[in-house]
């Protein structure tokens, strides 16, 4: 039974890998891919798999007496060959192939968030009169040499002011997009009103 849950384990985080790449490779599709109902069939599935596979150790093992007449339970003697090659299989399944999965998928995640991050400065600091602000005060410090206590403050405000400008303008957005819906929304229920 260790080697089923050895199974399970590895292949469970093998999983949860697997939703998290597709939550940050492809947010769009999330909501429809990774589901309640998917997740239960995975694990079931997986169950499924780690059982029959497993269940071998039942005619490999039994009672084997020693050289000094203790009798133990060990691998029987005529499967040490084939559990030899056994082994090798498990320790491809249960440990080179997720580990190389999980390798593959942690470095796409962190090369979709760091080009996030770099696209998301881009656009917060581009084209905005707090941010110009953000950059004049760091060429001041930069023209002064090594910056002082109060410009180092200066900037930390200019860089708090682009995010709250950032936000206040994503937030204008969000209201008139929320507010020309409801216009649309209402003018389609008066036509229909108005059409009985």
């Amino acid at each position: 039974m260790s080697s089923v849950f050895s199974f399970l384990s590895v292949w469970l985080i093998v999983a949860f890998t697997v939703e998290r790449f597709i939550a940050v490779q492809y947010p769009l599709h999330r909501p429809r891919v990774c589901t309640v109902s998917r997740a239960k069939t995975i694990v079931l599935g997986l169950v499924g798999v780690a059982l029959p596979s497993h269940i071998y150790s039942f005619w490999t093992a039994g009672l084997v007496q020693q050289d000094d007449g203790t009798v133990v339970c060990e691998m029987l003697p005529e499967y040490h060959e084939i559990m030899r090659a056994i082994n090798i299989v498990d320790s491809l399944v249960t440990l080179i192939l997720p580990v190389l999965l999980i390798i593959f998928m942690n470095a796409m995640i962190t090369r979709k968030l760091v080009h996030f991050g770099r696209r998301f400065r881009q656009q917060s600091s581009s084209g905005t009169d707090a941010s110009r602000s953000v950059e004049g005060v760091a060429m001041v410090g930069s023209n002064r040499g090594a910056a002082s206590g109060g410009s180092r403050q200066r900037l930390f405000d200019a860089e708090r002011a682009v995010e709250a400008t950032t936000k206040e303008s994503r937030v204008r957005k969000r209201l008139l997009k929320k507010s020309t819906e409801d216009k649309e929304t209402a003018g389609q229920q008066d036509y229909t009103v108005g059409m009985f």
